[in-house]
């Protein structure tokens, strides 16, 4: 019995596909796991404030930057990953449910920590991180 080229080609199509979204999953995660560390470096930085010379807490917070700026390069590794073979409908909406809740999501608080830290250091920090992008509602904090 001769395996049968069609039935093969559409194997290894679906092998194809199965590695590009485990992938963009394990890419995903990464990006995730890259922004926790971020809060974690820039809370610790926080933490150790009082007890380090200003310019040893400039250089934690500036630490901590450089993990929110990989963060979203990584979440624009996964989409591009994800986007590389869709075959269901339902590629599409994950596709585009990873581009804003994660690849926007974490590029806007990118945003956000550079202006926080911009403040503790004397720059400029009133630029605009435009949330309305991400909430359609007003984001609104309370206490």
């Amino acid at each position: 019995m001769r395996p049968n080229p069609r039935r093969r080609r559409a194997e290894k199509h679906e092998l194809a596909y199965l590695i590009s979204r485990a992938q963009a999953n394990r890419d995903d995660m990464q990006a995730e796991a890259t922004e926790r560390k971020a809060f974690l470096a820039f809370n610790q930085a926080f933490r150790d404030r009082d007890a380090v010379s200003h310019e040893q807490f400039v250089a934690e917070l500036e630490t901590s930057l450089r993990l929110f700026e990989a963060g979203p390069e990584q979440a624009r590794s996964a989409a591009t990953e994800y986007a590389q073979i869709i075959d269901y409908p339902s590629d599409l909406e994950a596709l585009y449910h990873l581009n804003v809740s994660t690849v926007l999501g974490l590029d806007l608080v990118r945003q956000w920590m550079h202006d926080v830290a911009n403040f503790q250091e004397g720059k400029p920090y009133t630029s605009h991180v435009p949330w309305e992008r991400l909430y359609t509602e007003a984001v609104q904090f309370t206490q």
